[in-house]
């Protein structure tokens, strides 16, 4: 017969090892999958209001549907081949590569010219660095209705400060093609 000291002692290492064990899984858990769980809600969350729209708008476009957005027939990649060849996109793909020649470059310039001068020890830099930093501020709303506020035909500053005064110059709409280059500098200074 074994002793009952023997017994417990063989017993208290196997629950010491057991504890160990457990310890080390525990941390290994806490390390490894724990930071995972807390992200999930937010990853469900995420799934639910971006992929889940993405993959369901792909398997739509694969059919033609009717006003409502009731699905009908199925018609492949053809809605694709069509919106590929159509001249309103390809005018849209135009305006969107002109607008990126035109304000990407000279925003890289003006930025990197600014910056310089920004980390430059002048006296009076700090009215010059406030100036700079104003359109981080100003929201996009309220830069555009100041931007319409100066070229407005009628009451627009920039009429005003060049001495146009009746007839006015129609800024924003006299062209179809200045919209672009209209748009493009009030980008680079927002």
């Amino acid at each position: 017969m074994i002793p009952a000291s023997r017994v417990s002692e063989t017993w208290n290492k196997i629950r010491e090892q057991k504890e160990t064990f457990i310890t080390a899984r525990t941390k290994a858990f806490r390390h490894t999958l724990e930071p995972f769980l807390y992200l999930l809600p937010a990853a469900v969350v995420f799934a639910g209001f971006v992929f889940y729209p993405f993959f369901k708008t792909l398997y739509i476009s694969l059919f033609l549907t009717n006003p409502e957005g009731e699905i009908g027939r199925v018609v492949e990649l053809k809605n694709y081949a069509a919106v590929f060849t159509s001249p309103e996109y390809l005018n849209s793909i135009l305006v969107t590569l002109k607008f990126v020649i035109l304000t990407v470059p000279a925003e890289l310039v003006i930025g990197f010219v600014l910056a310089v001068f920004a980390n430059v020890q002048l006296k009076g830099i700090a009215v010059f660095r406030t100036l700079y930093a104003l359109p981080i501020a100003i929201s996009s709303a309220s830069a555009a209705v100041i931007w319409m506020l100066l070229f407005n035909p009628g009451s627009g500053w920039i009429n005003y400060l060049l001495g146009l005064r009746r007839p006015s110059k129609p800024w924003t709409t006299r062209r179809r093609a200045s919209t672009v280059h209209w748009i493009t500098t009030i980008r680079r200074w927002g």
